[in-house]
């Protein structure tokens, strides 16, 4: 192929990942806050976000999953546990990639490390549900706030 159709390829949603980019669009809360940890690629934000806005129910933008950056959680934070407590995020989607070539993975995600044991520990989250997604690559474990 040329190096247009390989970057075009490497550049486009691959359709094996609707099935997980739908449930956590169906699974998150329509009204209030979502955040998404451990994205990457295939599982950006936007490619949810996108996904999200093709199904009819979705009308508030602002419960759209997004990283957490845009909730004042990035790699320098301090204090990640007072952050999560003073979030307004109900629904956490934590996407682990258990596929053949984690280190890269790993790598591009490194920062979320803290803030995902944070969230796996923190008394105002808890988890609903875990499961895994294509052929067991990626494992989605959804934790929602407690009110």
């Amino acid at each position: 192929p040329s190096q247009a159709e390989e970057v075009f390829h490497r550049n486009s949603m691959d359709l094996e990942h609707k099935p997980i980019l739908n449930f956590i669009c169906e699974e998150a809360d329509k009204e209030h806050a979502n955040m998404i940890l451990g994205y990457w690629l295939n599982l950006s934000p936007s490619l949810i976000a996108w996904t999200c806005l093709q199904m009819p129910d979705w009308k508030n933008f602002a419960s759209l999953p997004i990283t957490p950056i845009r909730h004042g959680l990035n790699r320098y934070a301090q204090d990640i546990p007072r952050l999560l407590g003073q979030t307004h995020v109900k629904k956490i989607f934590e996407i682990s990639y258990l596929g053949p070539d984690q280190y890269q993975y790993a790598l591009d995600i490194d920062w979320q490390k803290d803030l995902r044991q944070s969230v796996a520990n923190h008394p105002k989250f808890q988890r609903i549900s875990k499961q895994n997604f294509l052929r067991g690559l990626y494992e989605l474990t959804i934790y929602e706030a407690i009110d």
